[in-house]
């Protein structure tokens, strides 16, 4: 600890005091220095998810409403297909082997007994019968069994693109 003399008074005091204890006059070099704050990485993180975050919703908002979403159309939604459509779910059912059709999402799913028989050959014909009724546009015929189908499983036996 060093000793200095006041400015004004000249009494000796120490050069850690702040002001004189005579005179009370504020000694020069004395101010009191603020703590610093020390920024670490967290705080770097924090502001560059910011950024990231405003950046993206910026150009989110400059790009303008999306467009609205429409639903794909499928040849067996056609007008003119309607009625082969209706007539598939009754004179195919007629065949021996065949338990159900329906149409799910444009798709011709056909439900069998599995006999161990060419299943390719009925989705072959079910596109022949198709195309002689005049349907128009592609579809796919598949043939599943319908056993499996009762206890919610899935079991493909064959599978035709008609075009």
């Amino acid at each position: 600890m060093a000793l200095m003399q006041c400015p004004d008074c000249h009494k000796e005091l120490s050069d850690r005091a702040h002001a004189c204890p005579q005179c009370g006059r504020p000694l020069a070099g004395t101010v009191e220095k603020k703590p610093t704050k020390h920024y670490g990485c967290g705080t770097l993180i924090v502001g560059l998810v910011t950024l990231f975050a405003v950046a993206t919703c910026w150009n989110a908002a400059r790009d303008g409403p999306a467009a609205p979403v429409t639903r794909a159309s499928h040849a067996s939604d056609r007008p003119e297909n309607a009625e082969i459509v209706r007539a598939s779910k009754t004179e195919l059912r007629q065949l021996t082997a065949i338990r159900n059709v329906e149409w799910v999402d444009g798709e011709m799913t056909i439900a069998v007994e599995d006999n161990g028989g060419s299943w390719d050959s009925v989705a072959d014909s079910t596109c022949t019968w198709l195309r002689s009724r005049g349907f128009k546009g592609d579809v796919a015929v598949s043939v599943l069994d319908a056993p499996a189908l009762r206890n919610k499983r899935w079991k493909q036996l064959a599978r035709q693109r008609c075009n």
